[in-house]
């Protein structure tokens, strides 16, 4: 019963935690999802990202998070390309859906995941479907620890978008490796600033929940909200790019809130680009957070 998920308002133990992947695998099988179906979803970063990143493995279901700063052309393409039969967006975004709704092939189940407000016409609630299906659990399916788990697209800058495949092997043998690396243990509260659908946040879930640690769902990165969240959940470990230390180094923090800041033991995986010096020693220097490049 320890805490596994902070998002927003909403905490979950592991145990309702556990109970929301079964809902999710058996809702999912409930709307015709079979081994090798392709569930999309189009978010920013939301606990119901976590859902399925666990539920859809039960199933031996493909899970596609797919970039939500692309265009409606973009969106076609992934969503026709990868076949996808399910497709799960936040609510913002079906508008957008709506205008290529028409021209989407095999999607059979368009559904919303909406914090407040009504469904659009069209659309069946995230939230609604996944609290009225069981939370026994499903009976797995027969997987192969070569199958596909997750596809990947690329934003495509140049030409159309790639989807990439990784298997289960990939994705616990890169999550053992971030344990492994990163020195994740059980005590650790990882901050999910990195957009979850890339690269399904460098494998972080999985890695995370491997060791029983705390996730923090960052919504949006925006260092003033990022810092506050740092200091009322005690944050020990993240992933950010070397524009998101520059901008957490950039931001004007009053004495007092410094000194709040956890410090001991806290690291900060870095990636994407080379890092400058002057990053890696301002994030040392000022906040005493540790950088593993």
């Amino acid at each position: 019963d320890c805490e596994a998920i902070v998002s927003g308002d909403l905490r979950l133990t592991y145990n309702q935690f556990g109970r929301r992947v079964n809902r999710w695998a058996n809702l999912m099988r409930s709307l015709g999802v079979e081994k090798g179906d392709r569930v999309a979803i189009i978010s920013q970063n939301d606990h119901r990202m976590m859902d399925g990143f666990f539920g859809s493995p039960l199933i031996g279901a493909v899970y596609m998070p797919i970039n939500f700063r692309l265009i409606a052309g973009d969106f076609e393409y992934i969503l026709n390309h990868a076949e996808a039969k399910i497709l799960i967006v936040e609510d913002w975004l079906a508008p957008v859906i709506e205008e290529i709704r028409p021209r989407l092939e095999s999607v059979e189940q368009f559904i919303v995941a909406a914090n407040q407000g009504q469904i659009p016409p069209g659309w069946r609630s995230y939230d609604a479907l996944l609290e009225g299906a069981p939370a026994t659990t499903p009976e797995p399916a027969d997987v192969d620890e070569n199958d596909v788990a997750t596809i990947l697209y690329t934003s495509g800058t140049t030409g159309k978008p790639k989807g990439v495949m990784t298997t289960h092997r990939n994705i616990y043998v890169n999550a053992i490796n971030s344990i492994i690396e990163f020195g994740l243990t059980h005590d650790d509260v990882y901050m999910h600033t990195l957009a979850q659908f890339h690269c399904n946040g460098w494998g972080l879930p999985y890695a995370v929940t491997g060791v029983g640690a705390k996730h923090v769902i960052v919504k949006k990165y925006e260092p003033a909200s990022f810092f506050d969240l740092v200091t009322r959940e005690r944050m020990s470990f993240a992933c950010m790019p070397p524009t998101m230390i520059n901008m957490a180094l950039n931001h004007v923090l009053s004495e007092g809130r410094l000194a709040a800041l956890p410090r001991a033991g806290v690291r900060v995986a870095t990636a994407g680009s080379a890092p400058p010096r002057a990053l890696i020693e301002g994030m040392q220097e000022r906040l005493g957070w540790r950088i593993i490049h």
